[in-house]
């Protein structure tokens, strides 16, 4: 399963955990990058349809993906078949530390020492 296209934002990292109340040290982050080869048709959406390949590569633990860009490449004289490179950083939660309920509660504190 893919990422929510409206969870894949061009807003950078740090305004990002600064809007959300968050630090880098909540997540893990990866760098995501995706090439797709396309034909323009006038009935299709590129936008869309490249994104959507471009969700599909993002780990599907990721909250967001930050800083999103695109470069448009039309090689060779083609005005019909294009190339389109995306790259993000996605933001992945940190699993938070939880007690291990097989530990009896007395014996928690001797597991901590």
């Amino acid at each position: 399963m893919a990422i929510a296209l409206e969870k894949i934002l061009n807003i950078d990292l740090e305004t990002y955990l600064r809007l959300n109340d968050k630090k880098l040290s909540d997540y893990e982050v990866k760098g995501v990058h995706c090439v797709v080869h396309y034909s323009f048709r006038p009935y299709d959406d590129p936008i869309e349809k490249t994104t959507k390949e471009f969700a599909k590569t993002v780990p599907e633990t990721a909250e967001v993906v930050v800083n999103y860009q695109t470069k448009t490449i039309a090689p060779g004289n083609s005005a019909e078949k294009f190339e389109k490179e995306m790259t993000g950083i996605a933001l992945i939660p940190k699993q938070k530390k939880r007690h291990n309920p097989e530990i009896p509660l007395e014996d928690r504190a001797k597991v901590l020492e």
